[in-house]
């Protein structure tokens, strides 16, 4: 497992991942201090509201290093905080490690309605190996 405290090392996997992995991608032009990306992303959410713990499956609308919109079967509650884990399908990446990629990352639900939650995320990422299959 590895641990990266910046957002900067996210910012860089998620660009490349996003231009050199996925071909068609499209980037969106925005006024944020991170480039989003339209990355589909297959993931988990786990939510622990007022003692229950809920998981959802949710894929990603966009994604930056600093936060995501997430399209899931319900809305999650705002200011609720979350874990997401995020699987990074590339076959390039297997080709080279045998592995996929797991993004496990917290943050908080800072908007949501029916078409999907958009969550902030901390500052500690942790990016590890998967075994593909």
């Amino acid at each position: 497992m590895v641990t990266f405290g910046s957002t900067l090392f996210v910012t860089n996997f998620v660009t490349n991942f996003a231009t050199n992995g996925q071909k068609g991608l499209a980037l969106m032009q925005e006024r944020r201090k991170y480039e989003r990306f339209d990355l589909r992303l297959p993931g988990k959410i786990e939510v622990v509201a007022s003692g229950k713990q809920e998981i959802l499956d949710v894929l990603t609308g966009n994604i930056s290093a600093a936060g995501g919109f997430f399209h899931s079967a319900k809305p999650v509650p705002e200011n609720v905080q979350v874990k997401i884990e995020l699987v990074v399908d590339s076959k390039r990446l297997e080709e080279l490690t045998g592995t996929q990629g797991l993004i496990s990352v917290e943050g908080t639900v800072v908007r949501s309605g029916l078409k999907g939650t958009a969550i902030w995320f901390h500052k500690n990422h942790q990016i590890m190996p998967m075994r593909a299959g």
